[in-house]
């Protein structure tokens, strides 16, 4: 499961961020919303650890971006980027 979510930034077409994983590992979704719109990632581990992580969307402008894990419901904070 994730337990973590840290250092959300933007990449080219992408949301990064840094993902925190307990000892049994994870399969779930990361979640945006930006414009309306959905962006999910598919996440698999089968262990636990820091793995980098991200979520591909097809926008622009100044969004606050939240990145939210499907099943934990663990989220980040909120961050301002301008995508």
């Amino acid at each position: 499961m994730i337990t973590n979510i840290i250092n959300v930034d933007k990449a080219t077409g992408s949301i990064s961020c840094d993902i925190k994983v307990g000892a049994d590992g994870c399969d779930e979704k990361l979640e945006t919303v930006l414009s309306g719109q959905t962006f999910s990632a598919s996440v698999k581990h089968d262990s636990g650890g820091m793995f980098p992580e991200s979520i591909n969307h097809t926008v622009s402008g100044k969004h606050s971006v939240v990145v939210k894990a499907s099943v934990s419901g663990v989220q980040s904070g909120a961050v301002e980027l301008d995508l």
